[in-house]
């Protein structure tokens, strides 16, 4: 079991802020050749350098081929939101839940949420300026809400164990039924991350790791009888990983795929 301290700090930068770019050092290849008597001809060194050139020019000809052949990311239309509907809404989660709010795409919902927010922390920790937990103070507040929308697990996929993830979700679930009884519940799925972020697999964050945690948070879901959204659905492309073009950093959205996520609610 790990302690407050440790969960509290759990690494949020993939989450927080945008990556900036690193370029990996790589060893130089060396070459070193016997001594020989007699040097090679011209003409087996000329063949050398065209076989080379050939492979070189068979490379790069797979490579553009690889490149045009793949598909372009798809580019759904982007709805309207009728804003009203999240009247009386509170949301709990984390940067990525963040951008409902920062790029103005609910405007009547209040927003319980801060940059490497964990469900453990929605229990143990406060919000900038606050002296109440999260918890405390949607509880404080709540006679203000009918609906409570949950996103977590980004965060906690490669620093939690899921029975632990789950334990803490749990906790967060049965606080708001029994303080705010009147209020209905919404677990929502955790969203995907790009291939190339998946393949990086940085705090082991990839996206074989959120299917695992989504099938915890559905089984979750029917346990406590409350409400699952399937919002990762949405944000999936035929491979099951977030489009390239929809994330400045593979984790994040840009902000027009944000009404996707609204309209999905709202459906």
């Amino acid at each position: 079991q790990q302690s407050s301290e440790q969960k509290s700090e759990q690494p949020s930068e993939q989450l927080s802020e945008q990556p900036s770019e690193t370029t990996e050092s790589s060893d130089e290849s060396t070459q070193s050749s016997a001594e020989s008597s007699a040097e090679p001809s011209k003409d087996s060194s000329d063949d050398l350098s065209s076989a080379q050139s050939s492979e070189n020019k068979s490379e790069n000809s797979k490579e553009s081929s690889k490149e045009s052949s793949k598909e372009p990311d798809p580019q759904p239309e982007i709805p309207d939101i009728d804003s009203s509907f999240f009247k009386r809404t509170a949301f709990l989660g984390n940067s990525i839940t963040m951008g409902l709010d920062a790029y103005k795409i609910i405007t009547e919902a209040d927003f319980y949420c801060h940059e490497g927010l964990t469900v453990y922390g929605v229990l143990h920790d406060t919000l900038p300026k606050q002296k109440l937990t999260v918890i405390e103070q949607l509880v404080k507040n709540k006679e203000k809400y009918d609906k409570v929308f949950l996103m977590f697990g980004t965060n906690e996929t490669g620093l939690y164990d899921k029975s632990e993830f789950i334990e803490d979700y749990s906790k967060v679930i049965d606080t708001i039924k029994k303080k705010m009884p009147d209020v209905k519940i919404y677990i929502q799925t955790i969203l995907p991350i790009t291939e190339k972020k998946s393949k990086e697999n940085k705090y082991n964050l990839n996206n074989e790791q959120i299917n695992i945690y989504n099938k915890q948070l559905k089984e979750l879901a029917k346990e406590k009888d409350v409400q699952l959204l399937d919002v990762a659905s949405v944000f999936k492309n035929k491979n099951g990983t977030l489009p390239e073009s929809w994330t400045p950093d593979g984790v994040h959205l840009n902000p027009d795929y944000y009404y996707l996520w609204a309209d999905y609610i709202i459906r």
